[in-house]
């Protein structure tokens, strides 16, 4: 349905109709830390409000790996989705962009011509939150469509908007669509790394990754780089750094 809010562009739970009425949609993005630098931040503040090490509400694997939930002993599911909305609402308005996706996001809006995408669980409430953060951080010009999902699932979206490339971060959200578009990537992540299998048909160290892709869709010269993107580093020289420290 249209968002109760009367944001342009924003929809909760869209209809049939509605999708039809956003129109196809070549490429997709999930928001929380694949736009947005969300998935720290939200564990330093639940670790905070709970009076707790980080380490201690990050939810561990069978094998070890981080998962994507949050997670303490004594600590109810609904108490820690409750403290998930209160960072949202209160605090995920001041978050900074993942290195170079405002960048990169205009650059798909200058090749492709199609409105960015994004594709979120969130309650319906944040949507003000939402569509404020993506207003004042993409670059002046950049349209976006906001479809906000509670209950719905985002391959039954992203087939009705004939989705071919999703970027997400959440592991088992990437492994489901694999079967859904032709490109399901995975954003890397702490909480998505260490699995016997990896998700995704491939997988990306920041949406620079994309460019390439956006090329041989757009029929650009497959090597074409944005002037104003610093390349990323080669196989085998690439230095992990922390960019906001």
């Amino acid at each position: 349905m249209r968002d109760e809010y009367n944001l342009p562009n924003t929809w909760y739970n869209p209809t049939k109709a509605e999708i039809k009425e956003i129109g196809s949609s070549v490429m997709a993005f999930d928001f929380d830390s694949t736009i947005n630098n969300m998935g720290e931040p939200l564990g330093r503040y639940i670790a905070g409000m709970l009076e707790c090490e980080e380490e201690d509400v990050r939810g561990y694997g069978p094998q070890g790996e981080r998962t994507f939930h949050f997670q303490k002993d004594g600590v109810s599911d609904d108490t820690m989705a409750q403290l998930v909305h209160k960072f949202v609402m209160e605090e995920s308005p001041s978050l900074l962009p993942t290195p170079w996706a405002i960048e990169v996001l205009s650059y798909i809006w200058m090749t492709i011509g199609q409105p960015i995408t994004v594709i979120t669980y969130r309650p319906a409430d944040s949507a003000q939150v939402t569509w404020d953060w993506l207003f004042q951080n993409l670059h002046p010009g950049v349209p976006f469509n906001l479809i906000m999902l509670q209950g719905m699932q985002k391959d039954v979206v992203l087939r009705r908007l004939e989705t071919e490339v999703f970027i997400d971060d959440r592991y088992k959200t990437v492994a489901m669509l694999e079967n859904v578009v032709n490109l399901s990537v995975l954003f890397k992540r702490p909480w998505n790394q260490g699995r016997i299998v990896d998700a995704g048909d491939m997988t990306v160290n920041d949406l620079r990754g994309l460019i390439p892709i956006v090329n041989v869709l757009t029929r650009t010269h497959i090597m074409a780089w944005p002037g104003n993107i610093p390349y990323p580093h080669r196989l085998g020289y690439e230095t992990e750094v922390d960019f906001y420290a």
